[in-house]
């Protein structure tokens, strides 16, 4: 079962609401609210009400567990961007862009479906997210003893 919240016109830049949304995109709604709290962009506070209001929405009017919530699909959509004209020297003008966005939130259920596959993809996000997306010096030595492999059998390299 699913639940959805939308947010239109929000006076910010989509490309900039995209960053914490894209780091909440797969979590439970209580982890991804606590990020969301302590998340030091403007955007954040935006994204965490939307995520509230999905998440009350599923509690409230589809009576689902509120420990077995994820974040099913999240999306940041383009909204019209307001113009607004300011003047320069010499009798010119600009124009200012104010760009706007729709947030989108649907929260699921994993206990009313089966969704073993979602599971593990949050398994592996979260392991992702405890470990860093940097990788070692040992994963790297071990990219170029095998790309070293794979020259020494062509037998261009020696």
């Amino acid at each position: 079962m699913e639940a959805k919240a939308v947010a239109k016109y929000i006076g910010l830049s989509p490309r900039k609401t995209r960053i914490p949304v894209d780091i909440v995109r797969g979590m439970d709604v209580t982890n991804a609210l606590n990020v969301l709290k302590y998340m030091q962009k403007g955007a954040a506070l935006q994204v965490m009400k939307v995520v509230e209001s999905a998440f009350a929405n599923a509690t409230n009017n589809y009576k689902m567990n509120s420990s077995s919530l994820y974040i099913s699909e999240i999306k940041v959509d383009n909204g019209p961007t307001q113009r607004r004209i300011y003047f320069k020297g010499k009798g010119g003008y600009r124009f200012l862009k104010k760009p706007t966005a729709h947030i989108t939130v649907i929260v699921s259920d994993l206990i009313s479906e089966d969704r073993s596959d979602v599971k593990s993809k949050l398994k592996v996000r979260t392991s992702l997210i405890k470990k860093g997306k940097n990788i070692s010096s040992e994963d790297k030595n071990k990219k170029v003893v095998k790309v070293e492999e794979t020259l020494t059998k062509d037998g261009k390299s020696e």
